[in-house]
Protein backbone atom coordinates (compact mmCIF):
# COMPACT_ATOMS: atom_id res chain seq x y z
CA UNK A 1 0.00 0.00 0.00
CA UNK A 2 2.09 2.90 -1.31
CA UNK A 3 1.40 6.36 0.12
CA UNK A 4 1.34 9.13 -2.46
CA UNK A 5 3.82 11.95 -1.81
CA UNK A 6 2.26 15.36 -2.34
CA UNK A 7 3.70 18.86 -2.60
CA UNK A 8 2.32 19.48 0.87
CA UNK A 9 4.39 16.55 2.22
CA UNK A 10 7.55 18.00 0.66
CA UNK A 11 6.81 21.40 2.19
CA UNK A 12 6.23 19.80 5.62
CA UNK A 13 9.59 18.02 5.50
CA UNK A 14 11.49 21.09 4.31
CA UNK A 15 9.81 23.34 6.86
CA UNK A 16 10.66 21.00 9.69
CA UNK A 17 14.29 20.72 8.60
CA UNK A 18 14.41 24.53 8.43
CA UNK A 19 13.27 24.70 12.04
CA UNK A 20 15.95 22.19 13.03
CA UNK A 21 18.62 24.38 11.45
CA UNK A 22 17.28 27.47 13.27
CA UNK A 23 16.61 25.77 16.62
CA UNK A 24 18.49 22.43 17.00
CA UNK A 25 16.47 21.53 20.14
CA UNK A 26 13.75 20.42 17.73
CA UNK A 27 16.04 17.55 16.69
CA UNK A 28 15.91 16.23 20.27
CA UNK A 29 12.12 16.52 20.37
CA UNK A 30 11.77 14.70 17.08
CA UNK A 31 14.15 11.90 18.04
CA UNK A 32 12.38 11.40 21.39
CA UNK A 33 9.08 10.96 19.51
CA UNK A 34 10.51 8.43 17.07
CA UNK A 35 11.52 10.44 14.00
CA UNK A 36 14.19 8.75 11.87
CA UNK A 37 15.46 9.16 8.32
CA UNK A 38 12.69 6.89 6.99
CA UNK A 39 10.17 9.59 7.92
CA UNK A 40 11.48 11.66 5.01
CA UNK A 41 10.30 10.77 1.52
CA UNK A 42 13.36 11.86 -0.46
CA UNK A 43 16.96 10.66 -0.15
CA UNK A 44 18.37 14.20 -0.02
CA UNK A 45 16.22 15.17 2.94
CA UNK A 46 17.05 11.86 4.62
CA UNK A 47 20.75 12.68 4.28
CA UNK A 48 20.22 16.16 5.74
CA UNK A 49 18.37 14.66 8.71
CA UNK A 50 21.08 12.02 9.32
CA UNK A 51 23.76 14.69 9.38
CA UNK A 52 21.74 16.98 11.64
CA UNK A 53 21.31 14.16 14.16
CA UNK A 54 25.04 13.47 13.91
CA UNK A 55 25.85 17.13 14.57
CA UNK A 56 23.54 17.17 17.56
CA UNK A 57 25.05 13.96 18.91
CA UNK A 58 28.64 15.19 18.68
CA UNK A 59 27.92 18.76 19.76
CA UNK A 60 28.74 20.35 16.40
CA UNK A 61 26.78 23.39 15.15
CA UNK A 62 23.69 22.40 13.15
CA UNK A 63 24.38 24.84 10.31
CA UNK A 64 23.90 24.51 6.54
CA UNK A 65 27.64 25.13 6.11
CA UNK A 66 28.43 21.95 8.04
CA UNK A 67 26.45 19.66 5.72
CA UNK A 68 28.96 17.38 3.99
CA UNK A 69 28.75 16.10 0.45
CA UNK A 70 30.19 12.65 -0.13
CA UNK A 71 33.01 12.77 -2.67
CA UNK A 72 31.72 9.50 -4.13
CA UNK A 73 28.47 11.11 -5.20
CA UNK A 74 27.99 12.26 -8.78
CA UNK A 75 28.35 16.03 -9.17
CA UNK A 76 24.68 16.30 -10.04
CA UNK A 77 23.65 14.57 -6.80
CA UNK A 78 25.87 16.87 -4.73
CA UNK A 79 24.38 19.89 -6.49
CA UNK A 80 20.87 18.62 -5.74
CA UNK A 81 21.73 18.23 -2.06
CA UNK A 82 23.07 21.79 -1.96
CA UNK A 83 19.86 23.01 -3.57
CA UNK A 84 17.81 21.00 -1.07
CA UNK A 85 19.63 22.60 1.87
CA UNK A 86 18.98 26.06 0.40
CA UNK A 87 15.30 25.24 -0.16
CA UNK A 88 15.01 24.19 3.48
CA UNK A 89 16.83 27.15 4.99
CA UNK A 90 14.90 29.68 2.91
CA UNK A 91 11.65 28.64 4.57
CA UNK A 92 10.39 30.57 7.62
CA UNK A 93 9.07 28.18 10.28
CA UNK A 94 7.54 29.22 13.58
CA UNK A 95 7.45 26.99 16.67
CA UNK A 96 3.71 26.38 16.27
CA UNK A 97 4.14 25.52 12.60
CA UNK A 98 7.10 23.23 13.43
CA UNK A 99 5.03 21.37 16.04
CA UNK A 100 2.31 20.79 13.47
CA UNK A 101 4.93 19.67 10.92
CA UNK A 102 6.36 17.17 13.41
CA UNK A 103 2.91 15.66 13.98
CA UNK A 104 2.29 15.45 10.24
CA UNK A 105 5.71 13.92 9.61
CA UNK A 106 5.08 11.14 12.10
CA UNK A 107 1.52 10.57 10.88
CA UNK A 108 2.67 10.14 7.28
CA UNK A 109 5.38 7.71 8.36
CA UNK A 110 2.95 5.64 10.42
CA UNK A 111 0.54 5.50 7.50
CA UNK A 112 3.34 4.13 5.31
CA UNK A 113 3.86 1.27 7.79
CA UNK A 114 0.22 0.23 7.82
CA UNK A 115 0.28 -1.39 4.37
CA UNK A 116 2.92 -4.05 5.12
CA UNK A 117 1.28 -4.78 8.48
CA UNK A 118 -2.14 -5.30 6.87
CA UNK A 119 -0.65 -7.45 4.09
CA UNK A 120 1.12 -9.63 6.67
CA UNK A 121 -2.07 -10.02 8.69
CA UNK A 122 -4.11 -10.90 5.60
CA UNK A 123 -1.54 -13.50 4.54
CA UNK A 124 -1.65 -15.15 7.97
CA UNK A 125 -5.44 -15.31 7.88
CA UNK A 126 -5.45 -16.83 4.37
CA UNK A 127 -2.86 -19.44 5.41
CA UNK A 128 -4.91 -20.39 8.42
CA UNK A 129 -2.17 -19.57 10.94
CA UNK A 130 -2.64 -20.28 14.62
CA UNK A 131 -4.82 -17.88 16.59
CA UNK A 132 -1.85 -16.78 18.71
CA UNK A 133 0.20 -15.83 15.63
CA UNK A 134 -2.69 -13.87 14.10
CA UNK A 135 -3.28 -11.98 17.34
CA UNK A 136 0.44 -11.26 17.57
CA UNK A 137 0.39 -9.87 14.00
CA UNK A 138 -2.45 -7.57 15.00
CA UNK A 139 -0.62 -6.30 18.08
CA UNK A 140 2.46 -5.56 15.96
CA UNK A 141 0.49 -3.16 13.73
CA UNK A 142 1.44 0.46 14.30
CA UNK A 143 -0.62 2.43 16.76
CA UNK A 144 -1.88 5.39 14.70
CA UNK A 145 -2.92 7.44 17.70
CA UNK A 146 -0.15 7.18 20.28
CA UNK A 147 3.30 8.65 19.65
CA UNK A 148 5.11 5.81 21.39
CA UNK A 149 4.62 2.22 20.37
CA UNK A 150 5.76 -0.74 22.41
CA UNK A 151 4.84 -4.30 21.47
CA UNK A 152 5.04 -6.77 24.32
CA UNK A 153 6.88 -9.96 23.45
CA UNK A 154 5.27 -13.37 23.72
CA UNK A 155 6.10 -15.19 26.94
CA UNK A 156 7.23 -18.21 24.92
CA UNK A 157 9.77 -16.04 23.07
CA UNK A 158 11.13 -14.64 26.34
CA UNK A 159 11.43 -18.15 27.84
CA UNK A 160 13.17 -19.40 24.70
CA UNK A 161 15.68 -16.54 24.89
CA UNK A 162 16.36 -17.36 28.56
CA UNK A 163 16.87 -21.04 27.69
CA UNK A 164 19.34 -20.22 24.91
CA UNK A 165 21.29 -17.95 27.27
CA UNK A 166 21.45 -20.68 29.96
CA UNK A 167 22.58 -23.36 27.46
CA UNK A 168 25.32 -21.08 26.15
CA UNK A 169 26.54 -20.32 29.67
CA UNK A 170 26.48 -24.02 30.64
CA UNK A 171 28.50 -24.88 27.55
CA UNK A 172 30.99 -22.08 28.19
CA UNK A 173 30.00 -20.32 24.99
CA UNK A 174 30.34 -16.52 25.00
CA UNK A 175 27.01 -14.82 24.41
CA UNK A 176 26.50 -11.90 22.05
CA UNK A 177 25.57 -9.48 24.84
CA UNK A 178 27.91 -6.54 25.28
CA UNK A 179 29.73 -6.85 28.60
CA UNK A 180 31.53 -3.94 30.25
CA UNK A 181 34.69 -4.61 32.26
CA UNK A 182 36.72 -2.56 34.72
CA UNK A 183 39.95 -3.90 33.26
CA UNK A 184 41.07 -5.14 36.68
CA UNK A 185 41.03 -8.86 36.02
CA UNK A 186 40.52 -10.18 39.53
CA UNK A 187 37.64 -7.79 40.19
CA UNK A 188 35.94 -8.61 36.88
CA UNK A 189 36.25 -12.30 37.74
CA UNK A 190 34.70 -12.09 41.20
CA UNK A 191 32.26 -9.24 40.66
CA UNK A 192 31.20 -10.50 37.16
CA UNK A 193 31.05 -8.26 34.05
CA UNK A 194 28.56 -5.40 33.82
CA UNK A 195 25.62 -6.22 31.54
CA UNK A 196 23.72 -3.88 29.14
CA UNK A 197 20.66 -3.71 31.42
CA UNK A 198 22.57 -2.32 34.41
CA UNK A 199 22.56 1.14 35.98
CA UNK A 200 25.83 1.19 37.94
CA UNK A 201 26.94 3.66 40.60
CA UNK A 202 30.69 4.14 41.11
CA UNK A 203 31.29 5.89 44.42
CA UNK A 204 34.17 7.19 46.52
CA UNK A 205 35.13 10.02 48.80
CA UNK A 206 36.21 13.30 47.23
CA UNK A 207 39.61 13.08 45.47
CA UNK A 208 39.94 9.33 46.08
CA UNK A 209 39.70 8.39 42.40
CA UNK A 210 36.19 7.68 41.11
CA UNK A 211 36.77 9.86 38.02
CA UNK A 212 40.09 8.11 37.43
CA UNK A 213 38.42 4.70 37.64
CA UNK A 214 35.68 5.74 35.22
CA UNK A 215 38.18 7.17 32.74
CA UNK A 216 40.24 3.97 33.03
CA UNK A 217 37.14 1.86 32.39
CA UNK A 218 36.26 3.99 29.38
CA UNK A 219 39.73 3.53 27.90
CA UNK A 220 39.78 -0.20 28.58
CA UNK A 221 36.41 -0.80 26.94
CA UNK A 222 37.31 1.37 23.96
CA UNK A 223 40.30 -0.92 23.41
CA UNK A 224 37.89 -3.87 23.53
CA UNK A 225 35.97 -2.35 20.62
CA UNK A 226 33.02 -0.92 22.55
CA UNK A 227 31.35 2.37 21.65
CA UNK A 228 31.65 4.80 24.55
CA UNK A 229 29.90 8.07 25.42
CA UNK A 230 31.29 10.08 28.34
CA UNK A 231 29.59 12.99 30.15
CA UNK A 232 31.93 15.04 32.32
CA UNK A 233 30.15 17.62 34.44
CA UNK A 234 33.10 18.83 36.50
CA UNK A 235 36.03 18.85 34.06
CA UNK A 236 36.49 19.41 30.31
CA UNK A 237 36.35 17.10 27.32
CA UNK A 238 40.06 17.65 26.74
CA UNK A 239 40.98 16.65 30.30
CA UNK A 240 39.08 13.37 29.90
CA UNK A 241 40.94 12.55 26.68
CA UNK A 242 44.26 13.53 28.25
CA UNK A 243 43.65 11.36 31.30
CA UNK A 244 42.72 8.27 29.28
CA UNK A 245 45.82 8.68 27.09
CA UNK A 246 48.05 9.30 30.13
CA UNK A 247 46.71 6.21 31.90
CA UNK A 248 47.40 4.05 28.88
CA UNK A 249 50.84 5.54 28.24
CA UNK A 250 51.85 5.54 31.91
CA UNK A 251 52.84 9.20 32.09
CA UNK A 252 52.46 11.95 34.67
CA UNK A 253 50.74 14.87 32.94
CA UNK A 254 51.64 17.30 35.72
CA UNK A 255 55.35 16.69 35.09
CA UNK A 256 55.17 15.78 31.42
CA UNK A 257 58.30 17.76 30.58
CA UNK A 258 60.28 15.42 32.85
CA UNK A 259 59.05 12.18 31.28
CA UNK A 260 61.44 10.09 29.19
CA UNK A 261 61.24 10.58 25.44
CA UNK A 262 59.81 7.11 24.80
CA UNK A 263 57.03 7.76 27.34
CA UNK A 264 56.18 11.07 25.68
CA UNK A 265 56.14 9.36 22.29
CA UNK A 266 53.82 6.68 23.62
CA UNK A 267 51.47 9.34 25.00
CA UNK A 268 51.18 11.05 21.59
CA UNK A 269 50.58 7.63 20.01
CA UNK A 270 47.75 6.96 22.49
CA UNK A 271 46.17 10.31 21.62
CA UNK A 272 46.28 9.49 17.91
CA UNK A 273 44.69 6.09 18.58
CA UNK A 274 41.94 7.69 20.66
CA UNK A 275 41.10 9.96 17.73
CA UNK A 276 40.11 6.84 15.77
CA UNK A 277 38.07 5.24 18.56
CA UNK A 278 34.23 5.31 18.79
CA UNK A 279 34.26 7.81 21.66
CA UNK A 280 32.15 10.91 22.28
CA UNK A 281 32.86 13.25 25.22
CA UNK A 282 30.39 15.92 26.36
CA UNK A 283 31.26 18.69 28.82
CA UNK A 284 28.51 21.25 28.21
CA UNK A 285 25.51 19.19 29.29
CA UNK A 286 25.33 20.05 32.98
CA UNK A 287 21.58 19.80 33.60
CA UNK A 288 19.51 16.64 33.81
CA UNK A 289 17.22 17.86 31.02
CA UNK A 290 20.16 18.41 28.64
CA UNK A 291 21.71 15.03 29.48
CA UNK A 292 18.38 13.25 28.89
CA UNK A 293 17.93 15.08 25.59
CA UNK A 294 21.46 14.22 24.46
CA UNK A 295 21.00 10.57 25.40
CA UNK A 296 17.83 10.30 23.31
CA UNK A 297 19.81 11.49 20.31
CA UNK A 298 22.71 9.15 21.14
CA UNK A 299 20.38 6.15 21.22
CA UNK A 300 19.19 6.92 17.70
CA UNK A 301 22.52 7.82 16.10
CA UNK A 302 25.75 6.88 17.88
CA UNK A 303 24.24 3.82 19.63
CA UNK A 304 26.77 3.52 22.49
CA UNK A 305 27.61 0.25 24.27
CA UNK A 306 28.23 2.05 27.56
CA UNK A 307 27.65 5.59 28.83
CA UNK A 308 29.65 7.18 31.68
CA UNK A 309 28.28 10.08 33.72
CA UNK A 310 30.81 11.86 35.96
CA UNK A 311 29.19 12.66 38.31
CA UNK A 312 25.61 12.83 39.65
CA UNK A 313 26.03 15.09 42.70
CA UNK A 314 26.78 18.17 40.59
CA UNK A 315 24.08 17.71 37.95
CA UNK A 316 21.52 20.51 38.05
CA UNK A 317 17.83 19.62 37.95
CA UNK A 318 16.15 22.67 39.46
CA UNK A 319 15.83 21.18 42.97
CA UNK A 320 17.77 22.96 45.70
CA UNK A 321 17.36 20.55 48.64
CA UNK A 322 20.25 18.04 48.41
CA UNK A 323 18.40 14.87 49.42
CA UNK A 324 15.43 15.49 47.12
CA UNK A 325 17.76 16.50 44.30
CA UNK A 326 19.83 13.32 44.43
CA UNK A 327 16.75 11.13 44.80
CA UNK A 328 15.22 12.74 41.72
CA UNK A 329 18.41 12.35 39.67
CA UNK A 330 18.86 8.73 40.71
CA UNK A 331 15.26 7.88 39.79
CA UNK A 332 15.84 9.47 36.37
CA UNK A 333 18.79 7.16 35.69
CA UNK A 334 16.59 4.06 35.28
CA UNK A 335 14.46 5.34 32.35
CA UNK A 336 17.57 7.04 30.97
CA UNK A 337 19.40 3.69 30.82
CA UNK A 338 16.38 2.08 29.16
CA UNK A 339 16.22 4.80 26.50
CA UNK A 340 19.94 4.29 25.80
CA UNK A 341 19.66 0.50 25.62
CA UNK A 342 23.10 0.01 27.17
CA UNK A 343 24.90 0.05 30.52
CA UNK A 344 24.89 3.40 32.31
CA UNK A 345 27.73 4.01 34.78
CA UNK A 346 27.37 7.09 36.98
CA UNK A 347 29.72 8.50 39.60
CA UNK A 348 28.56 9.56 43.07
CA UNK A 349 30.17 10.84 46.25
CA UNK A 350 30.35 9.11 49.60
CA UNK A 351 29.89 11.04 52.83
CA UNK A 352 32.64 11.29 55.45
CA UNK A 353 31.34 8.49 57.66
CA UNK A 354 33.69 5.72 56.58
CA UNK A 355 36.63 8.13 56.29
CA UNK A 356 36.24 9.36 59.89
CA UNK A 357 35.86 5.81 61.20
CA UNK A 358 38.53 4.36 58.87
CA UNK A 359 36.31 1.52 57.70
CA UNK A 360 35.09 0.14 54.42
CA UNK A 361 32.24 2.20 52.96
CA UNK A 362 28.71 0.86 53.09
CA UNK A 363 25.69 1.63 50.98
CA UNK A 364 24.32 3.94 53.64
CA UNK A 365 27.41 6.15 53.13
CA UNK A 366 26.20 7.34 49.71
CA UNK A 367 25.98 11.10 50.06
CA UNK A 368 22.65 12.99 50.14
CA UNK A 369 20.48 10.07 49.08
CA UNK A 370 19.03 6.80 50.24
CA UNK A 371 17.43 6.19 46.85
CA UNK A 372 20.79 5.59 45.14
CA UNK A 373 21.28 2.30 46.92
CA UNK A 374 17.73 1.26 46.01
CA UNK A 375 17.73 2.36 42.37
CA UNK A 376 21.18 1.13 41.28
CA UNK A 377 21.54 -2.36 39.88
CA UNK A 378 25.15 -2.44 41.03
CA UNK A 379 27.26 -0.29 43.35
CA UNK A 380 31.06 -0.23 43.09
CA UNK A 381 33.14 1.67 45.65
CA UNK A 382 36.76 2.76 45.94
CA UNK A 383 38.23 2.74 49.45
CA UNK A 384 41.54 4.23 50.55
CA UNK A 385 42.40 3.00 54.10
CA UNK A 386 44.43 5.30 56.31
CA UNK A 387 47.11 2.61 56.67
CA UNK A 388 48.60 0.32 54.04
CA UNK A 389 48.84 -3.49 54.18
CA UNK A 390 51.89 -3.21 56.47
CA UNK A 391 50.19 -0.86 58.94
CA UNK A 392 52.09 2.22 57.70
CA UNK A 393 50.23 5.54 57.45
CA UNK A 394 49.42 6.39 53.81
CA UNK A 395 50.55 9.98 53.40
CA UNK A 396 49.01 12.21 50.72
CA UNK A 397 52.29 12.45 48.76
CA UNK A 398 52.58 8.68 48.40
CA UNK A 399 53.09 7.42 44.82
CA UNK A 400 51.65 3.88 45.16
CA UNK A 401 48.64 3.72 47.45
CA UNK A 402 46.88 0.62 48.79
CA UNK A 403 43.23 0.67 47.79
CA UNK A 404 40.26 -1.67 47.92
CA UNK A 405 37.79 -2.02 45.07
CA UNK A 406 34.45 -3.16 46.45
CA UNK A 407 31.23 -4.37 44.95
CA UNK A 408 28.71 -3.40 47.62
CA UNK A 409 25.60 -4.38 45.67
CA UNK A 410 24.70 -6.46 42.62
CA UNK A 411 21.12 -7.57 42.13
CA UNK A 412 21.97 -10.69 40.20
CA UNK A 413 25.57 -11.25 41.25
CA UNK A 414 27.94 -11.55 44.22
CA UNK A 415 29.50 -8.99 46.48
CA UNK A 416 33.25 -8.65 46.04
CA UNK A 417 36.34 -7.04 47.58
CA UNK A 418 39.66 -6.88 45.75
CA UNK A 419 42.94 -5.28 46.84
CA UNK A 420 44.39 -2.93 44.23
CA UNK A 421 47.18 -0.40 43.89
CA UNK A 422 46.55 3.22 42.86
CA UNK A 423 49.38 4.85 40.97
CA UNK A 424 48.76 8.48 41.93
CA UNK A 425 50.99 10.21 39.30
CA UNK A 426 49.40 8.14 36.51
CA UNK A 427 45.90 8.10 38.10
CA UNK A 428 45.77 4.36 37.32
CA UNK A 429 44.45 1.37 39.28
CA UNK A 430 46.12 -2.02 38.90
CA UNK A 431 46.18 -5.47 40.44
CA UNK A 432 47.81 -5.72 43.86
CA UNK A 433 50.55 -8.23 43.10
Amino acid sequence: MAIKVTEKDVLIERSFLARCFNEPEWIDRAVSRGVNDKCFTQIRRREIWRQLVGFRTSGQPCTPENIQYDSKWPKAAAAELIAEVLDCTNIESTAIFASRNLDDLLWKYRLSTVGPAISDLQLRIERGDEKEDIVRAITKMPDLVADDMHVERKLTDIVKEAQEWARAKAAGIKTNSVEVLTGIQSFDKYATPIQPHEYVVVCARTSVGKSSLMAQMAGHNLNRGLRVAYFTIESSDRSVIQQIAAQQAGVNLRFFHGELQDRQTKYFSCLEQLAEKPLLVFDNDTTLAKIESRCRVLAQSFKPDVVFLDYMNIISNGISESYEKMSSISEAMIPLRKSLGCALIAGAQLNRGNEREDRRPERMDLRDSGSLEEDAHRIIALHRPKKDRNGIEQELDRVLVDYELLQMKCRDGPLAAVKVKFNAPHTFLSEDI
